[in-house]
């Protein structure tokens, strides 16, 4: 593709170049799926109090555990809150048990499903033992309204140790075509949804890009769902997260992206020489490097033509552009992953 100088003179041109690029030269992370694991129960006349299963962790760098839970109530107590889920922990010993934190929730039009996802960075390796607890109405003194729940585990590597998760996308509906688009995802994060269904006579499966990595069936005897979850690999512009249900009914469906561990860039000097096409040094030439952000920097040339830029972030894409009166430069789009010293400019022949 051939660029004119008009073109870099347009600034929205010049910074959908370097949008580009940079998506280009980025060397992303990518989030991978270690292990899952899950669990389902019932109790149609007390409620449940807590869900319980075992969830390994492997050895593995940068890693996260997510966990999502989904619940069905069936005589719904007037005033009953949002959350159905209490708590979350991880640990073999509850005195030493790691408290997960919340991500969100989802509900059905009919307020009896939800959905509800959270999340624990760094979890120790090994096997413990994951326990949800739920609400009971009247908080402190009545009994559990969750009937019936499933819950699924999934640990991650390769996931930002400091934000681990995008932003919580809930969708809800009555219809067999559960769906919910994440915005927020790109190329190296991983989505992870989990839906809840009402437990009629309802399978579900996942989107076609997804890989299903829960379900319920296999804890109510093969008869219904309740619950499941899936992930995807993350993607611009929109991570479609879909279920199909063999029969319609209340669904609640919450997704999140798992979020890449990205390298903190090295900060390096870039620098070089402005001459003239006989060779000769220009002095006093203004350069500009400018960031795929639209960020720009000024460097003026010496006496004998040498520039210097420097705490230049690493492992992205510049463009750098010259300016002077007496001579005409063409811009020059840069991929800088290391430290450069020959950046060199010379003028187009008057």
């Amino acid at each position: 593709m051939y660029l004119t100088r008009a073109f870099f003179r347009s600034r929205p041109a010049l910074l959908l170049l370097l949008c580009l690029l940079f998506f280009a030269f980025q060397a992303y992370a990518v989030v991978t799926v270690t292990n899952t694991s899950s669990a389902g129960n019932f109790n149609g006349t007390t409620g449940l109090s807590t869900l319980t299963w075992t969830h390994q962790t492997p050895n593995g760098t940068n890693k996260a555990l997510f966990v999502g839970v989904s619940t069905a109530t069936t005589l719904l107590p007037l005033g009953a809150p949002t959350n159905r889920v209490a708590s979350v922990t991880y640990g073999t010993n509850p005195q030493n048990a790691l408290t997960l934190a919340r991500v969100g929730t989802a509900i059905s039009p009919d307020l009896k499903q939800t959905s509800e996802i959270f999340r624990l960075v760094n979890p120790p390796n090994g096997t413990r033992t994951i326990t949800v607890t739920f609400e009971i109405f009247p908080a402190g003194v009545g009994n559990p309204f969750v009937n019936y729940a499933v819950g699924g585990a999934v640990s991650f590597d390769g996931v930002s140790q400091t934000t681990p998760n995008g932003t919580f996308f809930a969708g809800s509906g009555s219809s067999n075509t559960p769906i919910v688009a994440v915005t927020d995802a790109v190329g190296g994060d991983m989505v992870l949804d989990t839906l809840a269904i009402a437990p009629g006579a309802v399978f579900v499966t996942a989107g076609a890009n997804q890989t299903q990595r829960w379900d319920g069936q296999g804890f109510f005897g093969n008869a219904f769902d309740v619950g499941a979850g899936s992930t995807e690999p993350g993607d611009l512009p929109v991570t479609t997260m879909s279920w199909t249900t063999t029969n319609p009914e209340n669904w609640a469906l919450g997704a999140v992206t798992v979020r890449q561990f990205l390298t903190s860039a090295a900060s390096v000097t870039v620098s070089g020489r402005v001459l003239t096409a006989e060779g000769r040094p220009v002095r006093g030439a203004r350069l500009t490097l400018t960031d795929a952000s639209g960020e720009t920097r000024l460097a003026v040339t010496s006496s004998f033509g040498y520039y210097t830029f420097e705490n230049i972030a690493a492992g992205e894409t510049y463009v750098v552009g010259v300016h002077s009166k007496r001579y005409s430069f063409a811009p020059r789009a840069v991929a800088v992953n290391d430290a450069l010293a020959d950046l060199n400019f010379i003028a187009e022949p008057q």
